[in-house]
């Protein structure tokens, strides 16, 4: 899994839990995350929640490009480049880019770009 923020507040859940991280692309290895390519610590302690191998992902904030094997939702912001999942895709604001999903995609704003989707289609 890899997502790629652009903004200074981000806050990413990952199968439930909640991280706020740092501008950088993120990456679960090993039920991990690091943060271009640095471990990923809250308050020194090491975060290892056993993350499984099916990864949803719900962002708060923009975003350059996701990439996992599950579902996203960006819930507060836009993608500015692309999503490639392996779970349906809802976007609260614009995408400008290409959205590659195994379900279906729902985009509340403005879209530019491609979308290649296993189920349906909804946008503004």
């Amino acid at each position: 899994m890899n997502i790629n923020f652009n903004n200074n507040q981000n806050r990413v859940i990952i199968n439930g839990h909640t991280y706020d991280v740092p501008n950088g692309n993120i990456s679960i290895v090993n039920s991990k995350i690091f943060v271009d390519v640095k471990e990923f610590t809250v308050n020194g302690l090491d975060i290892k929640n056993n993350i499984p191998k099916t990864v949803n992902i719900t962002i708060e904030g923009n975003v350059n490009s996701v990439k996992c094997n599950g579902s996203v939702i960006v819930s507060n912001g836009e993608v500015h480049k692309r999503i490639d999942c392996g779970g349906s895709v809802d976007v609260a604001g614009n995408v400008d880019g290409l959205i590659d999903c195994g379900g279906s995609v729902r985009i509340r704003g403005y879209h530019t770009g491609d979308i290649d989707a296993g189920g349906s289609v909804r946008t503004r």
